[in-house]
């Protein structure tokens, strides 16, 4: 697998005001992808924050590995234009690390751990749109 630096990619990809996003679970053949994605994430966090542990990059067989969930939880990728621009888990169980007293209470929580966005887009507008179609695909 070629590594694709997050300049390489196609910058048309980022403009929100002709943008539609189509929301999926992922499947075995978006491996190779995601991994682009998380290595170009992982490069623009490392050029803007300084070495940190989203340093390394992911490969391929590392994100196979990770497609393999629990029952209670879901990767959802986000495409535009036939490529993935966003990815995320959503899980049902809380993850031991996180104290539930500092959140709000919720009947049916959801966990959204693992996101990445890729740098030419706005993780906040990929995180609203993710987040409102979440619970069907769950």
């Amino acid at each position: 697998m070629r590594r694709i630096l997050a300049h390489e990619w196609d910058t048309e990809i980022h403009s929100f005001t002709a943008m539609k996003l189509v929301f999926a679970i992922d499947t075995n053949s978006d491996a190779a992808e995601l991994a682009e994605l998380h290595t170009a994430a992982a490069e623009n966090l490392t050029r803007r924050f300084g070495h940190g542990f989203w340093s390394s990059p992911p490969s391929e067989r590392g994100i196979l590995a990770n497609m393999r969930p629990p029952k209670f939880s879901r990767l959802l990728i986000a495409r535009t234009k036939g490529r993935i621009v966003g990815t995320l888990r959503i899980a049902t169980k809380k993850p031991w690390a996180i104290d539930t007293s500092y959140f709000t209470s919720a009947a049916k929580p959801l966990y959204l751990t693992g996101m990445a966005v890729h740098p030419t887009f706005s993780a906040k507008e990929s995180a609203v749109s993710c987040s409102k179609r979440q619970r069907p695909m769950l």
